[in-house]
């Protein structure tokens, strides 16, 4: 195998070769050479392929499938492996003129690939037959027109096959990259993709009109390119259509309360719960742990749990209306509760730290540079990086009144302070100690 050394090393040259150095024209040549050239490698490999699987190589000698041993060999992924295998068996079983067309130059690898995914038993010799007339017609058009009257003729070949399955070519690929990121890739049917285009685009409409209000409000939050918007206008379809329906402040779908007096844990009706049955439940993610006084009634969580509760979710829906951010739409029921002083810091899970934050304005407040603090009415104030300052707002611009404020102690402040109570409880403290940005000698509560 000579030439396929000799192939090899002359390859790496050429990929090594720098081409910022030819013309224009040669750059052109180029192009079309190696196109060329790469349907005659993929030619030479379906043939290498289809040989060693027709004598079982790789499965006497290695104790693996031709596709495996492949991919284990060349460090190829399995998918490309697989479709040059059967595209060798096909130009080797069932098109012959089509595999000498091939070798002559006079069509690609690609069209090849094609007949060999449309082939099947029932039409192979009516496929075998048209041959010259598929050769020629691939000469004469476009390569997607061409693709698109075989995969006609296969169909209507086809007429004793299967009902045809309505989600066939709908596909969707995810794949974890090595720093963590996800690659999306897949083909959708006309149908689905109309479906699905139009729904990610008037999403991303909607978050480009939101983050070009919010860049109105200050330069400092940019207008993200189109590609971003529909990424994120995934995120957010996905997101609402797996949370509560609109109008609705449903909780997780699975949750369990614990209430917690001065030495005793039970459930919500007053029975005892076991220690072993309580060590249990604490791994479960949606487990909520409730502070009550000794009239029984729900306090403040402090430090016990990371979420709001239900109760707590509906003093905020009260409180706040929606996001709080300034200029934000969002309804209350797609808002998260974001702790001012952070959970994983201390920050306590009661409703003088918590305030409501649509996602995209949660990320924001999370971002490097951004600084929150409350004022005495818990209404949240933010710093952006070049140092504007926003005033949030609540039911979208109008301010609770008095007796829609949540009965807490005027003048508390969530942050961590010298005066922390019992467990690292912060003490309330007066108006004139709160973090805010104008006070003397204090840091605005940092997200």
């Amino acid at each position: 195998m000579f030439a396929v050394e000799e192939l090899a090393e002359s390859s790496r040259k050429c990929a090594g070769a720098d081409v910022r150095l030819d013309s224009d024209h040669d750059l052109l040549d180029a192009a079309v050479r190696l196109a060329a050239a790469r349907s005659f490698v993929e030619a030479s490999e379906a043939h290498v392929l289809a040989e060693l699987d027709t004598r079982g190589v790789t499965d006497r000698d290695h104790g693996m499938k031709t596709v495996s041993w492949a991919a284990r060999e060349t460090g190829c992924a399995r998918g490309p492996i697989r479709g040059r295998l059967t595209t060798g068996r096909a130009l080797r079983n069932q098109f012959g003129k089509v595999d000498d067309a091939l070798c002559a130059g006079r069509i690609t690898f690609d069209h090849a690939k094609v007949l060999a995914d449309r082939t099947n038993p029932r039409i192979d010799d009516v496929l075998a037959a048209a041959q010259d007339e598929i050769i020629d017609l691939a000469e004469s058009s476009t390569f997607e027109a061409w693709k698109r009257d075989v995969i006609a003729l296969a169909a209507y070949a086809d007429t004793d096959g299967a009902e045809p399955d309505p989600y066939a070519g709908n596909e969707l690929h995810l794949a974890k990259t090595l720093d963590g990121r996800t690659d999306v890739s897949g083909s959708l049917d006309a149908a689905l993709g109309a479906v699905i285009t139009q729904a990610i685009d008037a999403k991303a409409d909607e978050l480009f009109k939101a983050f070009t209000r919010d860049h109105d409000t200050t330069a400092d939050l940019a207008v993200p390119p189109r590609k971003t918007l529909r990424a994120l206008a995934l995120h957010e379809l996905i997101r609402t259509a797996l949370g509560a329906e609109p109008g609705s402040s449903h909780g997780p779908r699975a949750e369990v309360t614990v209430v917690v007096h001065d030495h005793d844990t039970c459930d919500p009706d007053g029975n005892p719960i076991p220690r072993a049955a309580a060590d249990v439940w604490a791994c479960d993610p949606d487990l909520w742990a409730v502070m009550v006084d000794h009239m029984g009634v729900p306090i403040d969580v402090g430090h016990t749990h990371r979420l709001a509760t239900i109760a707590q979710r509906r003093a905020i829906a009260v409180r706040d209306g929606g996001c709080t951010f300034p200029g934000c739409d969002a309804p209350i029921d797609w808002c998260d509760h974001h702790h001012v002083w952070d959970w994983h810091k201390g920050g306590p899970t009661d409703l003088v730290n918590l305030v409501a934050l649509c996602r995209h304005h949660h990320g924001v407040t999370h971002r490097t540079g951004w600084t929150m603090h409350l004022d005495d009415d818990q209404l949240p104030h933010w710093t952006t990086p070049s140092g504007d300052h926003l005033t949030g707002q609540r039911h979208h611009g109008r301010q609770s009144s008095d007796q829609n404020r949540p009965s807490t102690q005027p003048g508390r402040s969530c942050r961590p302070n010298a005066a922390a109570g019992p467990a690292g409880r912060p003490r309330p403290t007066s108006p004139s100690r709160r973090a805010d940005a104008s006070g003397p000698g204090q840091r605005p509560i940092r997200c």
